[in-house]
């Protein structure tokens, strides 16, 4: 991952971006708690909420699913570049 990715906050504003298909991997946290968590404002502070076509897909699996289970994550990965 480029450093800065990691250490500098990424500013997005064009509203077309809620518009865009997307997809959550949950995998530490299932896919119902974190859709309940994330929602605009505290706690967790994300857009998820606002997009209009959003697939949530479990991996029940620790923090790293592409060592614990990666033909899991390559199969929910593949499947939702197919739906795009």
């Amino acid at each position: 991952m480029p450093a800065r990715v990691a250490r500098e906050p990424v500013r997005v504003a064009d509203p077309a971006r809620l518009a865009v298909p997307a997809t959550v991997v949950c995998s530490s946290i299932p896919s119902t708690v974190l859709a309940e968590l994330a929602t605009p404002g505290p706690p967790l502070h994300t857009e998820l909420g606002e997009i209009a076509d959003l697939t949530w897909v479990d991996v029940p699996t620790g923090h790293w699913p592409m060592l614990s289970r990666p033909r899991d994550l390559a199969d929910a990965i593949v499947a939702a570049a197919r739906q795009a």
